[in-house]
């Protein structure tokens, strides 16, 4: 299989088609001389990244506000149109 640059990979992607996965390299860094020759199956990601929780609750504040902004109102936040 050729190799495929980054645009056709993610133009295959976008069609659904399958995408070559990356070279297998081992714990020491070092390359093998086998390639990978198939493709990998994707496995979903269990683990945390730093940095979303904060957004996430932000955002959910934000959401929160747009659905009942009269709770907001109470404690001195001003309305979405309001002009400084």
């Amino acid at each position: 299989m050729a190799r495929m640059n980054v645009r056709q990979m993610w133009a295959a992607k976008l069609a659904g088609k399958p995408v070559p996965a990356a070279l297998d390299v081992p714990a020491n860094g070092a390359a093998s001389g086998q390639a990978s020759s198939g493709v990998r199956e994707r496995t979903p990601f269990s683990g945390m990244v730093l940095g979303i929780d904060p957004s996430l609750r932000e955002l959910s504040e934000i959401v929160s506000y747009v659905r009942d902004p009269s709770v907001f109102r109470v404690v001195g936040a001003r309305p979405l149109d309001a002009r400084l």
